[in-house]
This record gives C-alpha cells, sequence and structure tokens, in this order.
C-alpha cells in the first residue's frame, strides 16, 4: 500500500506563524487571472481594456493564439481562456487580456528582475488595475479567480527539504520519485500542486538545475469582483503562500532569510 502524508491529511503538526516574507524569493513566475463575462460583444473586449491601462502599458502585443481561427478557439477547451494580446510597460508586471480573461503576471526570466513582492507592489498594482475596469463597466460576472507561484530551488532536492512522507508498505519511497502532484482544498479554494525535483531553467540567460514548487490556487465565483476585489484577492495569496510555507521544513525556510515583521 502507498501512503501519502502531510500536513494536509494524516498527520497535521501545527507549525509557527509563517514570515511576512522572504529576504531570498525563489519566486521565478507568478500569475495572477480573473476569468469574467461581459456586457459587450467579445471582440471589443481587449480594446476596451487596452484603452483603461493604456497609460501604465502602452504597447499592446497580439499573441500566437490569434494566428488560430476563433471557430476552433472557440470549441478548444484548453483555449477557452488563453489571452489574445499582452500588455507591456515600464511596469514590474505584465497584463494579458482576451475576450473573457485578464492576467497580471511575473516572470523572472522575461522581466531579468527579482521578484517584486506581494505586499509591496503586485497587491497595489492588481487593485488599480481591477478599478481601472471596473469603471469602463463592462463586467457582468466573474466566473474564477486563480493565482499560481511557480518558486524555483537551483541545485536543491527539494523532497529533502519538505514535510512530505510518501510511503510503500511503511518504507520511504520518496528518493524514488522526482514529480509529485496533489490536489488540495483549504479555505474553499482548490490548489494544484505541482512539485518537481529535476528541473532545468534560464535565470538571466543561464541555465540551472533544481527542483520547483508550482502552486496554483483557484476559487469559482459568481458576482463581479472588479466592484470590490481586495478581499477574495487577498484570502487567494494568503492560501496560496500558506501551502507553500506548509510544504517546507522550518529549518530549510530559516536559510532563506524569513521577515517576521515589516
Amino acid at each position: 500500500m502507498i501512503e501519502f502524508q502531510n500536513k494536509f491529511n494524516g498527520r497535521y503538526v501545527m507549525q509557527p506563524p509563517h514570515p511576512n516574507r522572504l529576504g531570498i524569493t525563489p519566486i521565478v513566475e507568478s500569475n495572477l487571472e480573473i476569468r469574467f463575462k461581459s456586457s459587450v460583444p467579445n471582440s471589443a473586449v481587449p480594446g476596451m481594456i487596452y484603452s483603461a491601462l493604456q497609460k501604465d502599458y502602452p504597447e499592446m502585443e497580439p499573441t500566437n493564439i490569434l494566428e488560430i481561427p476563433e471557430s476552433i478557439r472557440s470549441h478548444a477547451p484548453e483555449l477557452q481562456f488563453a489571452p489574445l494580446y499582452r500588455l507591456v510597460g515600464d511596469k514590474k508586471v505584465y497584463v494579458s487580456v482576451g475576450s473573457n480573461v485578464l492576467s497580471i503576471y511575473y516572470n523572472k526570466e522575461q522581466r531579468g528582475e527579482e521578484y517584486p513582492g506581494w505586499t509591496s507592489y503586485i497587491h497595489g498594482e492588481v487593485l488599480d488595475i481591477c478599478n481601472k475596469i471596473n469603471k469602463l463597466n463592462i463586467i457582468s460576472q466573474t466566473t474564477r479567480i486563480g493565482l499560481r507561484t511557480v518558486d524555483f530551488f537551483e541545485s536543491i532536492n527539494i523532497f529533502e527539504k519538505s514535510e512530505l512522507e510518501l510511503n510503500f508498505d511503511r518504507n520511504s519511497i520518496l528518493d524514488d520519485i522526482s514529480a509529485l502532484e496533489r490536489n488540495i482544498m483549504k479555505d474553499e479554494f482548490q490548489n494544484k500542486v505541482l512539485i518537481h525535483s529535476k528541473v532545468s531553467r534560464t535565470v538571466n540567460s543561464k541555465i540551472m538545475h533544481g527542483s520547483l514548487i508550482d502552486i496554483d490556487t483557484s476559487l469559482d465565483l459568481n458576482y463581479n469582483l472588479f466592484v470590490s476585489p481586495d478581499d477574495v484577492i487577498m484570502r487567494c495569496h494568503k492560501v496560496n503562500k500558506t501551502i507553500f510555507f506548509d510544504l517546507l521544513k522550518k529549518d530549510f525556510i530559516d536559510t532563506l532569510e524569513p521577515i517576521e515583521n515589516e
């Protein structure tokens, strides 16, 4: 019998309060996605959102998805919420828009800069963008919010630093695996957790080998989030952050220079 145990099912061990942030941040990607329905034709949505954000994101670049005919996109589930344009400016994040989706994302490989921080930068930028879109009065309903973060750890087997246990006939087989996927419900949010111990990434034009933790936290909605976005966005971030810290041993977290208060 294979047994999987961690603090999310089985033996839960109470941990000290999580740090406010890390001095050494391993985040290489962060993507806040909002899916919605609009009261205007789908083809008009990207242009209207661009007009609201143009001052801060003056460049509007088409994505490769536009090369696929709309008749095919509309019947392909994997393309249903694919962004059609990317908005670029001097900000530390990018914005992607489609007829029914908005993404505000950071990518270290594309920006060449360290993660700017949720509290110090991304949270405020997200609220500003939502406020500007709300003033357009074109959103009739939001259907989903999701926050995905990807953390990369160079030259580390992250399973050795985690609180995870994977047993076969009561013997640990955690050393024998290189990837693990787990779906976790926490505080109403669905969390898809992917852990890989043997991956390569390009950071600042350098190929690095190590491990990653990929956490996608989401919640289905049935109201207009843009009217009052702060509460659910903060809860989504809190759950995502909690799961990340719950996965790791405290002595490993301590090596990342945790900052308790700021």
